[in-house]
């Protein structure tokens, strides 16, 4: 039905207005879309053709591999790409649906799981028919030779006028930036009629102990209408706890970090908190407090096992996604690595993928990048399962529980003793390959950092037992120590001796223990009496077999694994002191040079060292006479940045100043102010790198940053000039002083030509001017790859105040992109 509905969508695309000339990608992609409609409009059931699937003629099955296209995710069938980029027009008709075919998705489903946005962000669906509704209307705005660019216009025009509140419009708007096309210079603005905001609290509920602290992240966004300020307050927090929030006051779209800090007298207790955001309406969230700890040894968070079985839940997924199982070479494996992958970036982890030289997918390895690294204790668990089945207990079990650990950790942010580490490993099933060739990449000071490696491999099984690897040694007491607590009278593992990743680090000298509950070792009458269960039956009756799914968990055990997998940890390396709040403070650049009467400028960067975020409040000594410093934002967010101006008079005396800035702690900025040879040897352009945001640079500052599409030279940001495709221009300028009395002023940069140009015709320009002089001129017919360096000389401008201003100017048609990257301005 939905092949029928795809041809029926070639008629509609030629018969509306402008034809169907257009770029490759967009005849293809409007088929599959009224065959999705089409499928959602009959409504069939299985073994029909499924509404709401997004593939595309998977029942003709025409190749005999299963869908022709998915539009939840292009890369899937074929790596079609997913993302738009400038090699869109030049790829094969087919294949080049894949932007067009996800932005239906996303704006019809929003971005689940499945449906990766190329910029990483949230996107929130409105419901096939409306996104079918928004995609007609862009057809009727067809002309003659359509593009990608020109339908977000298009689209964000229909939008618009089908919803006054801008709702929809700002929906559409989201799905086409999260398949890399950005804001075009004919797109449509929507200003609805009054306006509103939406509060939320992530997440909603916390576990302190008296004289602890938790923190959560009050979002707000704006529903309809401008933004607007939003004031936070709360009420319902017991006796003797404080509520803050940082910021106290944001702007409709900005998020603030709320802090409940309890006392030593804070009573044990459940206990509501509302927090209240005021604007031009006030709007409620819950959040829920609870003061106590559930389990042996202060501090302990209880983990939620329900939120261990979610992630069980979604290895069931990715497995049923995958031929049914997650063997460490499918993509069933690479798929939970990159579910991995993206919870702990999100938690603020350093995550890195191993790559092994087996044929397996990597190891993955996180690390909470607090205390010191030479007291490391490792946590881990094999991800791979067999060819048979999805391996949840085997092990998506230990997976999932250490997952949810170190999103707790996270959490929690306590106060560290020593350095935590976890890996989920690769390969375990064929030979202990993945630990095998981590434990082998490590050097001999790496290894001897490591004080035990704990590893969590089947915690879940339905007729299990309690089993601790070497039980009665110094690396297995905290665990045995939980398990007693609970009256369960563990045992040795004898049947996973030697058998899983804990094997590796012991042949390499490190101290090891871990949880089991069995595989397919045969449970005695003994152990029947004390754990309940079948006397004579397997462990785990599923062991690497089919039936591996999440039926095959005993959630009393896994509950029991994973509040014991914390309690290990946190008495390993979780201080029992509450972490106080501390930032770092640095400048880039660290000094400058300028003559009297000029303006110096350089970036604050703040960064939380230690607890929650703080409000940091900047400041200036040691100015010389008749310089004033100002910082924008005077007040940051630690983790934030400031911009400094530094500006000098013209009575301002010649010398090298030391300026503190300080806020609690301080750093030092080196101003030189009068010309000559004691300023020269200097890099006057600040943030030539564009690392640190878009500040000094004016002019067209949102082609700064890091986009799919082009890569940096350096570092991850850059500029990306044109690229658009039709007439526009961007330009980027940075005003500096160069000194007099130098021998030389060079203007260094990296730039980088794309085009789609096929001619050696100049149509596409750039061009480097200082003080509105051009200085150099470049076209698209220098286009190469990778970056090229150049230099112009600048040493005529001595002594002078200049602007240096980077432009690209594109003719109507074909694009062409001027990255530039690592600007210099060295005087010597």
């Amino acid at each position: 039905m939905d092949v029928i509905g795809h041809e029926y969508g070639h008629g509609i695309d030629q018969f509306t207005p402008g034809g169907a000339n257009n770029e490759n990608g967009l005849g293809e992609g409007t088929g599959d879309i009224f065959g999705a409609l089409t499928e959602a409009y009959a409504n069939e059931p299985a073994p029909y053709d499924t509404p709401g699937d997004y593939l595309v003629g998977e029942m003709i099955n025409l190749s005999g591999s299963g869908p022709i296209r998915n539009m939840y995710d292009p890369q899937k069938v074929s790596n079609h790409p997913r993302c738009y980029s400038s090699s869109i027009p030049n790829t094969e008709v087919h294949a080049a649906v894949g932007p067009l075919n996800h932005w239906f998705y996303l704006l019809s489903e929003g971005s689940k799981p499945t449906s990766p946005t190329c910029n990483n962000s949230t996107v929130t669906g409105v419901g096939i028919q409306t996104a079918g509704k928004v995609f007609y209307g862009g057809m009727l705005l067809k002309t003659s030779g359509m593009t990608h660019k020109r339908y977000r216009t298009a689209t964000l025009t229909a939008a618009k006028g089908l919803d006054a509140s801008c709702d929809l419009f700002r929906k559409t708007q989201a799905a086409w930036d999260a398949i890399s096309i950005p804001a075009q210079p004919g797109d449509p603005t929507c200003t609805s009629q009054g306006g509103d905001f939406a509060v939320s609290v992530s997440p909603s509920a916390g576990s302190v102990d008296p004289g602890s602290a938790a923190t959560a992240t009050i979002g707000t966004s704006t529903t309809s209408g401008e933004a607007q300020s939003v004031t936070l307050s709360a009420t319902g927090a017991p006796a003797g706890a404080n509520v803050t929030f940082t910021p106290a006051t944001v702007t409709s779209g900005a998020s603030s970090t709320m802090k409940v800090t309890t006392s030593t007298s804070t009573a044990p207790g459940t206990y509501p908190i509302t927090i209240m955001a005021k604007g031009t309406a006030t709007h409620t969230a819950q959040y829920t407090l609870t003061v106590g700890g559930s389990g042996p040894g202060t501090g302990t968070p209880d983990i939620d096992v329900n939120k261990v079985r979610a992630h069980l839940t979604e290895f069931q997924s990715i497995a049923s996604r995958n031929g049914g199982n997650r063997r460490s070479t499918s993509e069933g494996y690479r798929d939970s690595v990159a579910y991995l992958k993206g919870k702990l970036q999100a938690a603020g982890y350093t995550v890195t993928e191993q790559p092994c030289t087996s044929g397996a997918g990597p190891n993955l390895i996180a690390e909470w990048p607090k205390s010191d690294a030479a007291n490391t204790y490792i946590f881990g668990a094999h991800l791979d399962g067999v060819a048979a089945g999805p391996g949840i207990n085997d092990n998506a079990s230990g997976s999932a529980a250490l997952l949810e650990t170190t999103l707790t950790l996270a959490e929690k942010n306590p106060n560290m003793k020593n350095r935590v580490r976890f890996g989920w490993w690769t390969d375990e099933e064929q030979g202990l390959n993945g630990s095998d060739f981590y434990v082998r990449s490590l050097s001999s000071t790496q290894r001897s950092q490591i004080k035990a490696y704990y590893n969590f491999d089947m915690i879940g099984s339905v007729n299990g037992g309690y089993f601790i690897n070497h039980i009665t040694s110094a690396a297995a007491k905290p665990m045995k120590e939980y398990w007693d607590s609970l009256q369960l009278q563990p045992e040795e593992n004898t049947e996973g001796a030697g058998r899983s990743d804990d094997y590796s680090f012991e042949q390499a000298g490190i101290a090891s223990s871990g949880y089991a509950t069995g595989a397919s070792y045969r449970k005695t009458a003994a152990q029947a009496t004390k754990w309940g269960g079948t006397s004579g039956g397997a462990y785990d009756p599923c062991y690497h077999q089919a039936c591996d799914t999440t039926n095959n968990i005993n959630t009393t055990a896994l509950n029991r694994g994973v509040d014991g997998i914390a309690y290990t940890l946190w008495k390993q390396d979780v201080s029992e002191t509450a972490p106080a709040d501390d930032f770092s403070l640095s400048v880039e650049p660290g000094s400058g040079t300028v003559e009297p009467g000029a303006t110096a400028s350089a970036t604050f960067i703040t960064a939380t060292t230690n607890g929650s975020a703080q409000s940091v409040r900047l400041s200036a000594t040691g100015l010389p006479s008749g310089a004033q410093a100002t910082f924008d934002p005077e007040t940051v967010t630690s983790g934030g940045k400031s911009a400094v101006q530094i500006a000098t008079s013209a009575q301002t005396p010649a010398g090298t100043y030391p300026i503190t800035i300080t806020a609690t702690h301080s750093a030092t900025y080196t101003l030189t102010v009068g010309g000559g040879t004691p300023g020269c040897d200097e890099q006057l352009i600040v943030n030539g790198g564009f690392e640190n945001g878009s500040a000094p640079w004016t002019g067209s500052t949102g082609a700064i940053g890091s986009q799919a599409g082009q890569t940096a030279h350096t570092g991850t940001r850059y500029a990306w000039l044109g690229g658009y495709g039709n007439a526009t221009s961007d330009t980027v300028s940075q005003t500096v002083t160069v000194p007099t009395g130098c021998a030389s002023a060079t203007l260094g940069y990296w730039l980088h030509v794309d085009t789609d140009e096929t001619e050696n015709t100049p149509y596409d320009q750039f061009t480097i001017k200082v003080n509105g002089t051009t200085v150099e001129t470049l076209d698209n017919t220098e286009a190469a790859s990778g970056y090229q360096e150049r230099s112009v000389d600048l040493s005529q401008y001595a002594g002078q105040r200049i602007t240096v201003t980077f432009t690209s100017v594109e003719d109507a048609y074909l694009q062409t992109s001027f990255v530039v990257d690592d600007v210099t301005l060295n005087v010597k």
